[in-house]
């Protein structure tokens, strides 16, 4: 009985401590996972973010006084989406390091600190046009970084 208790309790202890470090890994690996799939949603809202403030700045640069030449109802779409898109990135901002890196979130804060022209003393035209180039060019370099942060962080 003692001979076969000794044969049989290496196989139990070797089954139940590769089972524990199975799961271990398992998890590990889970949390990983949705820990990059928070990023990656993270990155992707930014980056919507700044598309729809580009595309609401581009249509307003080119109204010198006439209208934009979009319906009522187009303007009014192009402002909500600025609206929710000015709130998300202020957002992201404030809160993003979380999730982003801080190359990123060293992009927003310096979009969000920059000189801005006043529309008191500029035509909205130009206000409009430098708004542009700033969300453009801020566009650009984030999304560089969340390609390369993404494609470092996915192993």
């Amino acid at each position: 009985m003692d001979d076969l208790l000794l044969k049989i309790l290496p196989g139990i202890f070797v089954a139940i401590f590769s089972s524990w470090l199975s799961a271990q890994w398992a998890l590990r690996k889970f949390y990983s996972e949705k820990w990059w799939d928070r990023r990656e949603r993270a990155y992707a809202e930014i980056v919507n973010a700044l598309y729809d403030l580009v595309r609401y700045f581009s249509v307003h640069k080119e109204d010198y006084g006439h209208g934009t030449g979009y319906s009522i109802d187009k303007e009014s779409e192009l402002y909500q989406n600025y609206e929710k898109s000015y709130w998300a990135l202020k957002k992201a901002t404030d809160i993003g390091s979380f999730y982003i890196s801080t190359k990123a979130q060293a992009t927003l804060t310096e979009l969000r600190e920059r000189e801005r022209l006043d529309f008191e003393n500029n035509p909205p035209w130009d206000v409009y046009e430098q708004e542009f180039k700033y969300h453009q060019d801020s566009l650009n370099k984030f999304i560089a970084i969340a390609k390369s942060d993404l494609r470092e962080n996915k192993a």
